[in-house]
């Protein structure tokens, strides 16, 4: 019976489940439990399909935006030879000690992250003794197969972070190369005929974004066990196919086929 494991759980833990159903048995709250696992185990199958199907997109917009840069010649490798804007997204310089964090105490989104820096620190750490590419020069490939999800979303323009007069640099590489990714982009998140030209482009753009970032919300408290009661899961599912659709709706169609999400949703107990 699941109501066995309780004790291992601790109170806290438990406690999130109780506060969800004060009304429930010790039993029942096990049972609650149980389902919650494998809920957060068929979310997390869906994310784990999204993310490497995002993470090509971004990819492949960005080769496209780096290439086509204007002002200077850059190559398609955008994590190995970054244009400035980019460069300053992803490869800024080392930040001084009280420009660390924002003045909520987190990372702020509108200051750059060293991801290059990162990135390459993990690529020669992996390559310890042994190791068949020990001392190789490290590719644009190796570099983005440490790329975090989080750090993929904070290449994507979002409504928070928007300006009140032009567009911001994740903005501008949208218009000129990420946006391309997304080729059924129109038909999952329609332009809004309200706004003009670029602005409309630039909304959906952030809509995108949006479904992201809620999606890397999502995706870091299942990786660390968190509960995800309210998570909003049919609305979380929805962001995750969407925007697989808008990259390819064929494998939007086979990702809801084999997804798990809605059934177990429904079997709350």
């Amino acid at each position: 019976m699941p109501h066995r494991i309780l004790p291992l759980l601790g109170t806290a833990r438990i406690a999130a489940y109780e506060e969800y159903r004060p009304y429930y048995t010790k039993n029942q709250i096990g049972e609650l439990y149980a389902w919650h696992a494998s809920l957060a185990s068929a979310v997390h199958e869906v994310l784990g399909y999204s993310e490497v199907a995002f993470r090509n997109a971004i990819d492949k917009g960005l080769s496209q935006w780096n290439a086509t840069y204007p002002k200077s010649s850059h190559p398609r490798e955008w994590l190995l030879d970054p244009a400035p804007e980019l460069k300053a997204l992803i490869d800024p310089p080392r930040p001084e000690p009280h420009q660390e964090h924002n003045n909520e105490g987190g990372r702020s989104r509108r200051r750059g992250r060293r991801v290059i820096h990162n990135a390459r620190i993990n690529v020669t750490r992996s390559r310890g003794p042994g190791h068949p590419r020990r001392g190789a020069p490290i590719t644009h490939d190796d570099l983005l197969a440490q790329l975090s999800f989080g750090e993929l979303v904070h290449l994507m323009p979002t409504t928070a972070d928007q300006r009140h007069k032009g567009f911001t640099p994740r903005e501008f590489m949208w218009l000129g190369g990420v946006r391309s990714a997304f080729p059924n982009v129109d038909n999952v998140f329609p332009i809004d005929a309200s706004l003009p030209g670029k602005r409309a482009l630039v909304d959906q753009g952030r809509r995108v974004g949006d479904a992201a970032e809620r999606l890397r919300v999502l995706r870091n408290r299942i990786a660390h066990y968190e509960q995800i009661l309210t998570a909003q899961h049919v609305q979380r599912y929805r962001d995750a196919i969407q925007i697989v659709r808008a990259i390819c709706p064929d494998a939007a169609a086979a990702l809801t086929s084999i997804s798990r999400v809605l059934d177990v949703a429904n079997r709350e107990p």
